[in-house]
């Protein structure tokens, strides 16, 4: 009986994560989408804060929704701090996948063109007295492998992780500041 329970828990807590960084995903998309289909130019730090303000609700989510299964199957055992942390980063990591993948399709299928429009737009916050041979090299450098589908997945699932440990931890600040959950 255990066991079956153990993993009927795991399923719950699986089928879980993979929703909350399908969210993540669609919100992330959504965004990129946008400001490649009304050639919107933000700020990457606006960009950050939107993505940012995204993970923070969904793990808020996430943690709740989490620490009800883990209750209802266990309730004697509390939610503690790493499983916590442990669950929003490999979260944030997951989100990174769809995500690269939408945007490996924007820059090579749907509109190739705008890598140039990325890189006009870099070009623009270098100024001009430093646009040397080296710097524009380093550039097209950097743009081919951040826009290639490795790259994307590298960046977008590294950039994520890291992102979902700096909002776990103040998430779980947020909520509570004692190391078990429960």
């Amino acid at each position: 009986m255990e066991q079956a329970n153990e993993k009927q828990m795991k399923r719950e807590r699986l089928k879980l994560m993979v929703t909350a960084a399908l969210i993540i995903s669609l919100a992330n998309i959504l965004l990129y989408y946008t400001v490649w289909a009304f050639g919107i130019q933000i700020p990457p730090m606006l960009n950050t804060v939107i993505t940012l303000a995204v993970l923070a609700v969904v793990f808020m989510w996430l943690g709740k929704a989490d620490k009800e299964i883990i209750s209802r199957y266990y309730p004697e055992n509390g939610y503690t701090y790493g499983k916590a942390l442990g669950r929003a980063v490999l979260t944030a990591a997951l989100s990174g996948v769809p995500t690269a993948l939408a945007m490996w399709v924007l820059y090579t299928f749907i509109d190739p063109a705008y890598v140039e429009t990325l890189k006009e737009i870099a070009l623009q916050s270098i100024p001009e007295a430093q646009q040397t041979d080296m710097v524009l090299s380093v550039l097209d450098t950097t743009l081919s492998f951040s826009t290639s589908l490795l790259g994307l997945l590298v960046n977008l699932g590294l950039g994520q992780a890291f992102w979902g440990v700096l909002v776990a931890l103040f998430t779980s600040i947020s909520i509570k500041q004692n190391p078990t959950l429960s």
